[in-house]
């Protein structure tokens, strides 16, 4: 047992100059302090999902494709909220995107589309 001290002791230190783990941990530490510290700030979900629909009107085909994941993502984001006024919100703004596609996606694609909705629909509630 000795005789392997001298080895965990260089592995030790290696693992601490390098900053394997002291690095880590000292920004997990800075950023709990700083975000227990900073004011509560609303999510900037209108940027967020502008910015989506930009990239979406810019290539055609990929409209279904971005609509679909923008629809999981409220719906994801609506079953993680406890705030029943976000959850109708995120719902509101489903809506929205659901009359935005309804002209512009063809039937399989605008029915998966509502299957999501469906989804979120529920959880809102």
């Amino acid at each position: 047992m000795v005789n392997r001290l001298p080895v965990l002791w260089t592995s030790v230190a290696y693992a601490f100059r390098g900053g394997f783990l002291i690095r880590p941990l000292l920004i997990v530490v800075e950023l709990g302090i700083a975000g227990a510290a900073a004011p509560r700030r609303p999510i900037r979900l209108d940027l967020a999902f502008e910015q989506m629909r930009h990239y979406a009107a810019a290539a055609a085909v990929a409209v279904a494709a971005v609509s679909l994941r923008r629809m999981l993502a409220l719906g994801d984001l609506s079953s993680a909220s406890i705030d029943p006024a976000a959850r109708r919100r995120l719902r509101e703004r489903g809506s929205r995107l659901m009359d935005g596609c309804a002209s512009r996606l063809e039937e399989f694609g605008f029915a998966r589309l509502r299957e999501c909705f469906a989804q979120l629909e529920a959880g809102a509630s």
